[in-house]
């Protein structure tokens, strides 16, 4: 059995930019962790995917201090809000995204993969060192309890982040 992710990750290796570009868009668009850091296994170089991701842009709506609701829009690359960055040191007996989805999300969507999805618990050879990220988007409707009043990336390392000091010291910037 392939992991679902190793067959993504090889995907993206093997894709030029546009397609990227086009590829990671579609994922922003139905609301999916984005990759945004690729580990490649054979020389363990870290391909950072910026250019595939420029032309993501989030929309969302807030209140201000007045109650009047606004209207955002950023490219994602340009964000200059809140990241929270989520990584693991050591094993853990328990899914991290799975953590990370029902923390972000009131309404227990998966944003990022995890052992629950078909697949999840496969063997994988290339995911480990993979960072993603996602985008939590509030309402900013009076009648939804939004649990952030902004948007706010979260980003996830997967693997122990003693094995990927690259990619930590990315996110820790």
């Amino acid at each position: 059995e392939i992991h679902p992710l190793d067959s993504f990750i090889a995907l993206l290796q093997c894709c030029d930019n546009f397609v990227t570009q086009d590829v990671l868009t579609k994922l922003s668009t139905c609301q999916l962790a984005i990759p945004f850091l690729l580990p490649n296994p054979h020389d363990g170089s870290v391909m950072y995917l910026v250019w595939g991701m420029r032309e993501i842009i989030r929309a969302w709506k807030s209140t201000n201090e007045a109650g009047k609701l606004i209207s955002n829009e950023y490219r994602i690359v340009d964000y200059p809000g809140p990241i929270v960055s989520f990584f693991k040191i050591g094993q853990l007996q328990q899914s991290k995204s799975k953590i990370i989805n029902e923390v972000i999300s009131e309404s227990r969507v998966d944003f990022f993969f995890n052992w629950d999805c078909e697949g999840g618990t496969a063997e994988h050879f290339f995911v480990d060192g993979m960072a993603e990220l996602c985008c939590y988007l509030p309402s900013g409707k009076k009648d939804v309890n939004d649990f952030y009043s902004d948007l706010i990336i979260f980003t996830n390392l997967r693997g122990d982040a003693k094995k990927h000091t690259r990619q930590l010291n990315f996110m820790q910037k």
